[in-house]
């Protein structure tokens, strides 16, 4: 018996297994390009997680989701170190994924929508009450950066797992097809805007466009819409790459980390997952919500 498969899934592993090939050649002994096969490694992963959110029996699909989210925030909290009377906050963190997954099941947004809310208003409180003497903003923001894109912006895969057919295979493809010009041409950096990170991210915007204009019939939706996705995600990601950039130098973490260790993880799971919620926005400005 034979079994379909999405066009979009092909698209993807078709984009995965050109570009590692032509980075291995035009990669430097050394070079920056010896990051690329932990980096492919993660979005190959990313994509097969996708792949069963959308199309696996949800009870075995979403707890798997929840036991990476719970690895993804651990790994986080050990990368970016908070104060010992913080522990509070960490606890309720990770309570809080269960309690995102759990509409996100149902696939209600309202409920998701009031529970996200509520649980970004509790952090700052949580922290705030563990304060003695300063310290507040430090940890305060890094609870927040780790809960918005490990709890947050995660559980939003999940929400979109409800959405019909190839609008979660297809943001996937947009999550890497847009970061990949940026990811070698130049990012969104904080100060000085030079011509390579303009370049870098028109390219992403260009490409992610493209694509989601050449792909959105796949995914049951006008090339226009497609086109606005793709610029959508683009952006997105350039900004999570500039986030995950930020709480890397705010821990001196060396320029060469992005090759393996901490600021790796940073570097691959911040841009991707801090996309999501942006891509369910704009199909819930075009009607196609859950």
């Amino acid at each position: 018996m034979r079994l379909a498969i999405p066009p979009i899934i092909l698209a993807l592993a078709l984009a995965l297994l050109l570009v590692a090939p032509f980075a291995f050649l035009v990669g430097r002994r050394g070079g920056h390009h010896r990051s690329l096969p932990g980096w492919v490694g993660f979005w190959v992963f990313l994509a097969g997680l996708l792949v069963a959110l959308a199309r696996a029996d949800r009870r075995l699909s979403f707890p798997l989701l929840g036991i990476l989210m719970f690895m993804g925030l651990k790994q986080y909290f050990f990368v970016t170190p908070l104060r010992p009377q913080d522990r509070w906050a960490i606890l309720v963190a990770y309570l809080s994924i269960p309690l995102t997954l759990w509409p996100a099941f149902r696939g209600n947004p309202v409920e998701f929508l009031a529970t996200v809310t509520v649980l970004l208003l509790l952090f700052p409180f949580l922290v705030a009450m563990a304060t003695q003497q300063g310290g507040f903003l430090d940890s305060a923001g890094r609870v927040l950066v780790g809960v918005l894109v490990f709890v947050v912006s995660a559980a939003h895969l999940g929400l979109m797992a409800q959405l019909p057919s190839g609008l979660l295979e297809l943001f996937g493809l947009l999550a890497f097809i847009s970061d990949l010009p940026q990811r070698y041409a130049g990012r969104l950096r904080s100060t000085g805007i030079p011509a390579r990170t303009i370049g870098g991210v028109a390219a992403g915007a260009a490409t992610g466009c493209v694509v989601g204009a050449a792909l959105a019939r796949f995914a049951l939706l006008r090339p226009v819409q497609g086109a606005v996705l793709g610029l959508v995600v683009a952006l997105a990601v350039a900004m999570g790459a500039r986030i995950a950039d930020a709480v890397a130098e705010d821990l001196d973490m060396s320029p060469s980390a992005p090759i393996v260790g901490r600021r790796a993880f940073l570097d691959r799971t911040i841009p991707a997952l801090f996309a999501a919620p942006f891509f369910f926005l704009a199909l819930f400005f075009f009607g196609n919500g859950p």
